[in-house]
């Protein structure tokens, strides 16, 4: 107490929580003088909360420190899970007079609203709290190798504070944890194409690796005879070391360790349409990604083509010229002994047949890029 005359001031050092209390300054009555008391005067006292702590049993010690302005310095801890897996994260901080506020801050810096239960009890001296926020969460790969912090807020920590503190500080307590996410593969499969040069100045050497587009059209992978190249890419945790690469064509297994490139020499039209598949498997799970072949061949005819054909007089006839070739055949019909074309597509239609109709038609069939071919179709009257 420090008192003067007339001035009888308490002062309080080192002020513990014991001092937290209301206090009051009386002076006793004297002769025919009542006593007087003061107004209450309350003193709270405020207590500066443990740091936070995060707490969860599979908890490995990740040996980096954070050096931050805003962070204390402190060991990150790592946690190891899966994605997709709810987890729980905890976070505490004890002995705070009011109790601590906490928030958890995902990867992206934000406060985390979701999933969060936050739990306050009263320790056993009836004055300070302990705070404790769970959140609750399904962890994705963008997660992965990401820091999520737990962070208090205290009255304490403000410099700016009007009450008595119990070990004030300036800095803002912060735990940190960082997440090892384990995931299944995510596979991209890409195509590119080594050309066989198919003229007669090059003897089909192969040329560099050229890009999907073949004869003018893009959404050719390559033609009979290429060499075609799959690569698959995989991203996944546990990654390179722990993935097991499987190929298919049609959903039947390509024989041989082909790792994670592919390649097929001398492709036929056989592969046209063909499903070439990439499976890649971790110890979490499987992808996959698959690519169905565009490959161009030349024109064809079928085996069931007839080069005869009889008619009735009046009768109408289709005469037909059925051919394989990808990219679609250009198919032109011309008779025999004239110039002109009468008509394009796999079928040319006669009307009203005559003497005049008996003949010689020729089909003439193309696909960009490979050599022409023709038959002749005869039509007989009967």
């Amino acid at each position: 107490m420090i008192y003067s005359l007339g001035d009888y001031s308490l002062k309080i050092s080192s002020v513990t929580l014991e001092d937290d209390a209301t206090f009051q300054c009386q002076v006793g009555a004297l002769d025919n003088v009542p006593g007087i008391r003061s107004q209450n005067a309350r003193l709270t006292v405020r207590v500066r909360p443990d740091d936070p702590v995060i707490v969860l049993g599979n908890l490995v010690p990740y040996h980096h420190h954070l050096n931050n302005n805003n962070l204390q310095q402190q060991e990150v801890q790592l946690l190891s899970t899966t994605a997709g897996n709810k987890i729980e994260l905890t976070c505490e901080s004890h002995g705070g007079r009011p109790a601590a506020e906490l928030s958890w801050i995902n990867s992206r810096n934000r406060v985390v609203k979701k999933g969060i239960t936050t739990k306050i009890t009263t320790m056993n001296d009836g004055k300070r709290f302990n705070t404790a926020l769970k959140w609750t969460f399904e962890p994705t790969k963008s997660d992965h190798q990401k820091r999520l912090y737990c962070r208090s807020s205290h009255p304490t920590f403000a410099s700016s504070s009007p009450y008595a503190s119990i070990n004030s500080s300036m800095t803002t307590p912060t735990a940190a944890i960082m997440l090892e996410v384990k995931y299944a593969p995510e596979v991209k499969l890409e195509v590119s194409r080594i050309v066989v040069a198919h003229n007669n100045n090059n003897n089909g050497n192969t040329l560099p690796s050229q890009p999907l587009s073949v004869f003018g059209v893009s959404n050719l992978h390559g033609r009979v005879g290429d060499t075609i190249r799959f690569r698959c890419m995989a991203d996944g945790n546990p990654g390179k070391n722990s993935m097991i690469y499987e190929w298919l064509r049609n959903n039947e297994v390509i024989i041989g360790d082909h790792g994670n490139e592919l390649v097929i020499d001398n492709v036929d039209k056989s592969f046209n349409g063909a499903e070439i598949q990439c499976k890649v498997s971790n110890p979490v799970g499987t992808g996959q990604s698959s690519i169905t072949l565009n490959i161009a061949y030349g024109p064809s005819f079928s085996p069931t083509i007839e080069y005869v054909y009889g008619a009735n007089p009046g009768d109408t006839v289709r005469l037909a010229c059925p051919v394989d070739g990808n990219p679609a055949p250009e198919i032109t019909w011309i008779k025999v002994g004239t110039s002109s074309v009468m008509s394009t597509g796999p079928k040319l239609t006669i009307r009203n047949v005559q003497e005049e109709n008996v003949g010689e038609y020729l089909c003439r069939v193309s696909v960009k890029g490979f050599q022409e071919i023709s038959a002749i179709i005869y039509l007989r009257i009967n």
